[in-house]
């Protein structure tokens, strides 16, 4: 019988931006309307298989690692904005002075969600 364990984090991590806009030269700046949205995917599992030649069997089990912990499994987060940006700055656009959130309810100006993986017995 052979018992083979593996103890993997999978992690998928992805970046859209959508621009658009338009430059005026003649005051160093750039004008955009944007919208960013982050999506991260994390997965810590343990993998344990079970092959039994002489039966011709195989068992696998999949458990999260660090059981007595919640892990992060789903995170995404939504920024749409609108900016003045200097055509002459190295900083991001979104995190410029003039940048302003875009938001139908005053209450949530950036959707952030985060689903996690409660502790299992």
């Amino acid at each position: 019988m052979l018992i083979f364990n593996l103890y993997l984090t999978i992690r998928f991590s992805t970046r859209k931006m959508i621009k658009m806009g338009f430059v005026a030269p003649f005051e160093s700046a750039r004008y955009i309307a944007a919208l960013e949205r982050d999506v991260l995917v994390n997965l810590p599992v343990k993998v344990s298989v079970n092959l039994d030649i002489e039966n011709k069997r195989v068992d696998a089990a999949l458990k999260p690692l660090n059981v007595d912990e919640y892990h992060k499994v789903l995170q995404w987060t939504t920024l749409p904005y609108t900016t003045k940006h200097d055509i002459l700055s190295m900083k991001p656009a979104s995190e410029d002075s003039n940048a302003k959130v875009i938001s139908v309810r005053p209450s949530k100006s950036v959707s952030h969600k985060i689903f996690y993986l409660q502790k299992w017995l």
